[in-house]
């Protein structure tokens, strides 16, 4: 046995049971984050720095900027809260791309499968557990989300299984990613029925996403469709087709939101969309959104310092932590630069990731995901690491695998 193979038989599994930390209720009621950021650092520390560290080393290096900011200007000098805390929350969220990156680079595609599907049936177990207790209280995951949950009622369905918003806005993520992926496939003649299967999956995880009673979510899951619909083909014919037919659903639009209210008569989805037809078809909306003055109060505190942030600790503290939205937040306490190089470094995080595939891949599949995920980071918190263990290790691994099948628009880089 060479010495390749006892680091495989450790890498994976160990990697198995991290995954499980990332995506299983269970487990993130038994391992807080503090102790997840503690078992990957080691984890990374044992099997990925060193010679073939360099890209987790160019990703970490260039979040020193926002890191320092938020140490000496948003919660100035405290090291738990102004150091610790936002160091292995950002660990927390790029490990799963610098996993994604040594699993690649390692090439041993039937471990690297076997990392996959566990990942899948895990969160399928996830959806499963959460659409059972969905069935006799369809709040439950707005329940599990709202600030004030917690104590013993929390930990319950923790360790029911259920999932909070983290797991919708996965769910979602997964519904953007498999439709797009489906249609690289009808593009790039793959097999039927791997095309029927993501069309498939893409129907549950949407079904699942509808169901959560995320308004944010519908939406920005829809717009994400679209986007990936557009670049499905570039042909005139397809883009005039695809502009009369986003013409048509405009017009009929409220009658959509109407069918959408009745579904959703008692539930906060109904609410959102009853003052969303008001507004602009209506008499006006009947209550204010809340959550859009939130973002407004935090932009216009941004703007008394635009350029480093601002400290966070005192009279911005509310704002700061009820804005509804990561960018903003971040923008807050930040500033610019910090912005810029917390976004810069997840996107270095994917740009190694996305490498190994040509730029038609990189427009139709993963640019209807980036979408995705900086409308989820301006509207609602992006905070969640299931949503990271998707995005950067089970879309990018699947997408390797399915563009591997169709032998087309993928190259080995170095």
């Amino acid at each position: 046995m060479t010495r390749q193979d006892i680091s495989n038989i450790l890498f994976y599994p160990l990697s198995a049971f991290i995954m499980t930390c990332y995506i299983l209720p269970q487990m993130q009621a038994i391992v807080d984050t503090v102790t997840l950021a503690f078992i990957t650092l080691i984890f990374a520390f044992i099997f990925i720095f060193g010679p073939n560290g360099k890209p987790a080393a160019n990703i970490i290096t260039t979040a020193i900027p926002y890191i320092a900011l938020m140490f000496v200007i948003a919660v100035p000098f405290q090291f738990i809260r102004g150091l610790l805390y936002p160091t292995y929350l950002f660990w927390n969220s790029i490990f799963p791309a610098i996993l994604c990156i040594e699993i690649l680079r390692r090439q041993d595609y039937k471990w690297a499968m076997f990392l996959l599907i566990s990942s899948f049936i895990v969160f399928g177990f996830v959806l499963s557990n959460t659409t059972e207790v969905m069935n006799e209280n369809d709040n439950i995951m707005r329940t599990m989300t709202a600030t004030e949950t917690g104590g013993e009622f929390y930990q319950e369905m923790k360790l029911k299984g259920v999932g909070g918003y983290g797991t919708a806005y996965s769910a979602g993520m997964l519904t953007v990613f498999f439709v797009s992926l489906a249609l690289y496939g009808i593009v790039n003649k793959a097999r039927n029925i791997l095309v029927f299967l993501l069309l498939g999956g893409a129907i549950i995880f949407a079904w699942f996403s509808y169901k959560a009673q995320f308004t944010t979510l519908i939406i920005i899951t829809a717009l994400s469709i679209i986007v990936s619909m557009w670049f499905f083909k570039k042909s005139v014919i397809w883009r005039f087709f695809f502009i009369i037919c986003g013409i048509a659903i405009i017009l009929i639009l409220p009658d959509i939101i109407l069918l959408m209210i009745q579904d959703n008569t008692d539930n906060a989805v109904g609410m959102h969309l009853r003052d969303l037809y008001a507004e602009n078809w209506g008499g006006g909306a009947s209550t204010e959104d809340v959550r859009a003055r939130y973002r407004e109060i935090c932009f216009d505190e941004f703007l008394n310092s635009p350029v480093w942030g601002q400290n966070t600790t005192g009279r911005l503290h509310w704002i700061y932590t009820h804005s509804h939205s990561s960018l903003l937040s971040i923008l807050l306490a930040t500033g610019i630069i910090g912005l810029f190089f917390y976004y810069k470094s997840l996107y270095k995080a994917y740009k190694y990731l996305i490498i190994w595939f040509s730029d038609k891949c990189k427009r139709t599949i993963f640019l209807p995901i980036i979408i995705y995920f900086m409308l989820l980071s301006y509207y609602n918190s992006s905070m969640a690491i299931e949503l990271y263990w998707c995005m950067f290790l089970i879309i990018p691994l699947t997408a390797f695998v399915f563009v591997k099948q169709t032998r087309a628009d993928l190259h080995r880089s170095n």
